[in-house]
C-alpha cells in the first residue's frame, strides 16, 4: 500500500514476520517512523538528525556482615543451602532499594535552517503568523507577544542565541507511526523541558558541512501520549 513505500517494513522478520490482520507489525522499528513535535501545536522543527533520551534512578545496595547464605534472619550456621537456590551469597547484596528519579536527558541534533536555529524553532510555538499557515515552525509562527517574524530578511537579527532567553519551559513529543497504514502506534510526551546545553558544528574549511545545532535538554517528567489527541 501506498503508506509502505513511504514506511517500508522487511516482511521477512526474525520474529516470523507479521500477520495482516494485526494491527502493527512484531518487527523492529525505524528511525523513519518517529516524529519529533514541540508545542501544543505540534509543530514540526526542521531538519531533526539525532532524537534521544535516558533517564536514571538513584538505587541504594544493602549489604550486611554475614558469613552464611540466607543468614539474614535464620540460624543456618552452615553453608547448606545450594549455590543456585540461595536467595543470596556472602558478600552479595540483599536488597536494593529504589530511589529516586532524576530529570530526563534530551540530546537533539538539528540542521540549522536560513529562517531559523534550534532556539528560534523550539520557541516559537505558541502565535500563528497572520494569512501564514504552513503548518511549520519555521514559516507560520512567531514568539507570542512579538512582532518578531520567522523568516529573517537582513533587517533584523535573529534573537535567539542564548539559553538565557528560556523564561518559560517546552514540551517536546516522540510519536511512532505505523508503517502498515500510517496511523500512530503511541507517543511519548517530555513535559516542561528546559535547554542545558547548546552549540553548533560548522564542519571545517575543507568540506561542505550543513550547520548543525547540538542542544541538551533536562525533561522534568515524561508522560504517555494520548492517542487520541493526535489528528
Amino acid at each position: 500500500m501506498a503508506t509502505g513505500r513511504v514506511l517500508p517494513i522487511n516482511l521477512s522478520t526474525g520474529g516470523g514476520g507479521y500477520n495482516a490482520a494485526d494491527a502493527y507489525p512484531k518487527a523492529a522499528q525505524q528511525s523513519i517512523t518517529m516524529g519529533v513535535r514541540v508545542g501544543n501545536s505540534q509543530y514540526a522543527i526542521g531538519y531533526v538528525q539525532e532524537f534521544t533520551w535516558s533517564m536514571k534512578r538513584d538505587n541504594k545496595v544493602l549489604q550486611q556482615i554475614e558469613p552464611f547464605p540466607n543468614g539474614t534472619f535464620g540460624n543456618s550456621g552452615a553453608f547448606s543451602v545450594n549455590f543456585p537456590a540461595a536467595f543470596y551469597w556472602p558478600g552479595e547484596p540483599v536488597e536494593i532499594v529504589p530511589g529516586k528519579v532524576g530529570g530526563i536527558e534530551i540530546t537533539i541534533k538539528r540542521y540549522a535552517l536560513y529562517t531559523s536555529n534550534i532556539l528560534a524553532a523550539a520557541f516559537r510555538v505558541n502565535e500563528k503568523v497572520t494569512g501564514i499557515a504552513t503548518g511549520n515552525i519555521d514559516e507560520s509562527t512567531m514568539l507570542a507577544g512579538t512582532a518578531d517574524p520567522v523568516n529573517l530578511n537582513g533587517t533584523q537579527p535573529n534573537n535567539y542565541v542564548s539559553l538565557i532567553q528560556q523564561v518559560r519551559p517546552i514540551t517536546m513529543y516522540q510519536i511512532y507511526y505505523s508503517p502498515l497504514d500510517g496511523s500512530m502506534i503511541y507517543g511519548r510526551e517530555f513535559q516542561e523541558c528546559w535547554f542545558t546545553n547548546l552549540g553548533e558544528d560548522s564542519g571545517t574549511a575543507d568540506d561542505n558541512h550543513p550547520i548543525l545545532d547540538n542542544a541538551t535538554m533536562i525533561a522534568t517528567r515524561v508522560r504517555p501520549y494520548n492517542k487520541s489527541t493526535i489528528g
